[in-house]
């Protein structure tokens, strides 16, 4: 008993859904130009700020804490992490306008896919990051607890 490939045979999207999927496709690419432009002043940031450290460290040594090539690779790693998201999202626009163009089933789900791609990697990377504030959350915690017990 596979529903699913009965499913599959008799979905189809109405007049309605095709207008909602337009849209959508319509606010995808947006977001995902936006995105890619935001991407883009990461990469400027990486650059300058790299320069701007190595400039503060050799006018004034106390400000030679971090090395300006750590700031530039954790900014363009940044940057790097941005981009896969938008890129997902914005083929998942372009597949979604083919699909409601053409009627091709193959592009429809082509566009599903890298829908779902995006939200996969979204959702990964805000698990990682509750993880991060739940890692600093107890690293303060202790530290408190430490510096209480010093006193």
């Amino acid at each position: 008993m596979n529903h699913l490939s009965d499913f599959e045979n008799t979905l189809h999207v109405s007049n309605e859904g095709q207008q909602y999927l337009k849209e959508t496709a319509k606010w995808a690419k947006f977001l995902a130009i936006v995105g890619f432009v935001m991407t883009g002043f990461v990469v400027l940031a990486a650059l300058f700020a790299g320069t701007l450290f190595s400039t503060l460290a050799q006018s004034s040594p106390e400000l030679a804490f971090f090395p300006s090539a750590g700031i530039t690779v954790i900014y363009l790693l940044l940057a790097a992490l941005y981009f896969f998201p938008c890129l997902y999202l914005y083929q998942s626009a372009q597949k979604l306008n083919a699909a409601l163009q053409s009627g091709s089933n193959e592009d429809l789900t082509a566009g599903f896919e890298k829908l779902k791609n995006f939200f996969r990697f979204v959702g990964i990377m805000t698990l990682v990051v509750i993880a991060l504030y739940a890692f600093m959350i107890i690293i303060l915690v202790l530290g408190g607890g430490m510096a209480m017990m010093g006193r």
